[in-house]
């Protein structure tokens, strides 16, 4: 699942003893989700759209503007992300570059782990 907050809520119990009463209380602390982030990278010169499952993503690729939109999303550890490319009117979708840190449309979430992907996006002849 995307995070747009990492923080959640976990309890300690403290024991205390002040002053000879013993005192027990239960406290509230955050605790941080484990995340991985993909960000899309501009490839080629055409347009288009990449979007992803599930939901989080959703960047335009222009070629006079770049990526706008949710181009960088954290996503907890473990979460299988698929992504899918769409090119606009008069672009072709060609394929994904071959980066490193992202080898296929389908990622495994790992915590720390940055995935840069890159869709490529010609204009049509």
């Amino acid at each position: 699942m995307p995070i747009r907050s990492a923080r959640a809520r976990s309890f300690r119990l403290i024991l205390a003893t002040v002053l000879g009463i013993s005192l027990t209380m239960l406290v509230a602390s955050p605790s941080y989700a484990a995340t991985g982030t993909i960000q899309i990278i501009q490839g080629g010169v055409g347009e288009g759209t990449v979007t992803s499952t599930p939901a989080g993503i959703n960047c335009t690729i222009n070629d006079e503007t770049g990526p706008t939109g949710e181009c960088t999303v954290a996503f907890e550890e473990g979460t299988k992300v698929r992504l899918k490319a769409v090119a606009a009117e008069g672009s072709k979708f060609v394929g994904w570059a071959p980066v490193n840190s992202c080898p296929k449309t389908s990622i495994r979430i790992e915590a720390g782990a940055t995935y840069e992907c890159q869709p490529v996006f010609e204009v049509r002849n």
